[in-house]
């Protein structure tokens, strides 16, 4: 079956449940709106991500121990203030 909207339906989905699928789906995506963590936090996480990056990837050296014990007290602070 082909459809303009959606290539090919897998089988056994009907119109309908391919409609629901593709809600379920959009549901799961934060609106724009509605700010969970604030712009600096999402620096400050990827901050974290690149330090846990050279960690992972042997870089020890570009990295001083002061910054992961600011990293590890900065997470978790973080986790403290968004999971009760």
């Amino acid at each position: 079956m082909f459809h303009a909207s959606h290539p090919q339906l897998a089988p056994g989905l009907t119109e309908a449940s391919y409609e629901l699928t593709k809600t379920e789906r959009c549901r799961g995506q934060p609106s724009k709106s509605i700010e969970v963590i604030s712009s600096s936090e999402n620096k400050q996480i990827t901050a974290w991500g690149d330090a846990r990056n050279k960690a992972d990837h042997g870089k020890f050296g570009e990295i001083s121990y002061a910054e992961v014990l600011t990293r590890v007290i900065g997470v978790r602070a973080f986790i403290d203030k968004h999971l009760p």
